[in-house]
């Protein structure tokens, strides 16, 4: 039992009992000892901490970068009407031949002059980009059930949410817009991407 003391800072651990002694009657000698020698518990800490390390066998890192796989603007264009994308991580041990298909929140095509800002930005497609967590982790300790297995990321270029099914451009009329033309084919890029995740 370990009881603080009033007016006092010392606290005293017994077994079966309580001892109140005030710090002036307490010999000058006297030392408060730890029931377990402090330097023992690094060597359990370090075990614990990194296991593998202990038997030389380091696990590399989670995988992190997903590569970018463009389509054919033929089949599935984005707003500015330039090829849509993907992209894509192999999935490894039993869940190889599983995948999943991550549609991020990429944003709405509000009105005219919305859309007018998101051609003039225009679309970037790095080569490679990392995950963006959750379903398509590929760390097993926050994705146990899915880490392994194909990920596929889907960039929202069409600002629709993949609903658009347009054939043909929209022109955006009034002033600085009068020249520019909006596809909206969201459903067909999802569709594109399946496809050619399919037969890959």
């Amino acid at each position: 039992r370990i009881e603080t003391l009033k007016g006092s800072p010392w606290r005293v651990l017994l077994r079966g009992g309580v001892c109140r002694l005030k710090q002036s009657q307490m010999p000058s000698s006297f030392r408060i000892r730890p029931l377990v020698d402090p330097t023992l518990l690094f060597p359990l800490l370090f075990l614990l901490i990194a296991p593998d390390a202990v038997n030389g066998q380091a696990k590399p890192p989670p995988p992190r970068k997903m590569d970018l796989v463009r389509l054919n603007a033929k089949d599935a264009k984005c707003l500015d009407g330039s090829a849509a994308g993907y992209y894509y991580r192999k999935g490894s041990g039993s869940g190889a031949k599983n995948l999943v298909v991550f549609l991020p929140n990429s944003g709405w095509c509000l009105d005219e002059a919305d859309c007018a800002a998101k051609l003039a930005a225009g679309e970037q497609w790095p080569r490679q980009v990392e995950d963006t967590g959750g379903p398509i982790d590929g760390d097993p300790i926050f994705n146990p059930d899915l880490a392994g297995w194909a990920h596929v990321l889907v960039p929202g270029c069409d600002y629709t949410s993949f609903l658009g099914n347009r054939t043909g451009p929209v022109a955006l009329s009034g002033g600085l817009l009068s020249k520019k033309k909006a596809h909206f084919e969201g459903s067909r890029v999802l569709e594109g991407v399946l496809r050619h995740v399919a037969k890959h």
